[in-house]
């Protein structure tokens, strides 16, 4: 296969890397993760426009994808750990984490809390969020608040002075411009014209700009740097919303 853009989510570190690659496996991709400096080891690999777990280095990579009408084979991998120790030493997966926090309805005490959808925290966090936020943790009773009185600013007259009419015209003023040399580029836009090289529309576009009209900007599409991926953060957070 051809190297394409694979998108890794890490949920210990909240980083998000993309590297190109043309690994087909599970193993393969390890490999290249392992060259680009990205951590894999004691994490679960989920996918997120398959919405499936790979579990094995012989597992082989989704492809040909369709998203949005359109075939794709940019892959974007969650990487997350299995499982982590709570304090009363029980377990609890990420997809038990997730439950919990849906049903018990801690969606936005995790983004107060980590600044986050819980989706994009790490496991240690979600269960750190049920254990002091969730049904039978002790709350703290809120001190009572004492609303303080505002001030009131005085009030600060400001004096603008006008400035004095000035007789010298602006420095970006039509009679600035060089006549010289739009006088050569008149001379050369009308040579282009004559051999044919632009044809009458073009050359009269010029010539009203030269004399005062206003050129219409070029926008061109933006591109994609090599290091970005094809993805924003809140797709791949819709991506692993409510995966097993």
């Amino acid at each position: 296969m051809e190297a394409r853009k694979i998108t890794i989510v890490q949920t210990k570190n909240q980083k998000k890397s993309v590297i190109m690659t043309s690994a087909t496996t599970l193993g393969e991709l390890k490999d290249d993760l392992r060259t680009n400096g990205i951590d894999y080891n004691g994490m679960t690999f989920y996918e997120g426009l398959s919405k499936t777990e790979l579990k094995t280095d012989e597992s082989i990579l989704p492809h040909d994808i369709e998203r949005d009408g359109v075939i794709t084979n940019e892959l974007v991998f969650m990487l997350t750990n299995t499982e982590k120790k709570i304090r009363s030493g029980a377990t609890m997966t990420r997809q038990q984490a997730y439950s919990t926090i849906k049903s018990q309805g801690l969606q936005d005490a995790c983004v107060k809390m980590f600044g986050r959808n819980f989706t994009q925290c790490s496991t240690e966090n979600l269960i750190a969020l049920i254990e002091k936020k969730g049904k039978g943790s002790v709350k703290e009773t809120p001190k009572p608040q004492v609303k303080k009185e505002s001030k009131k600013e005085p009030e600060i007259a400001v004096v603008v002075a006008l400035a004095a009419p000035s007789n010298e015209e602006p420095h970006n003023c039509k009679g600035c411009v060089d006549t010289q040399a739009r006088a050569a580029i008149t001379k050369f836009v009308k040579i282009l014209c004559d051999t044919d090289v632009i044809d009458e529309d073009d050359k009269d576009s010029v010539l009203d700009i030269l004399d005062g009209g206003v050129a219409a900007p070029v926008v061109s599409a933006p591109q994609k740097k090599e290091n970005e991926s094809p993805y924003s953060d809140d797709e791949i957070n819709q991506m692993f919303r409510g995966m097993r």
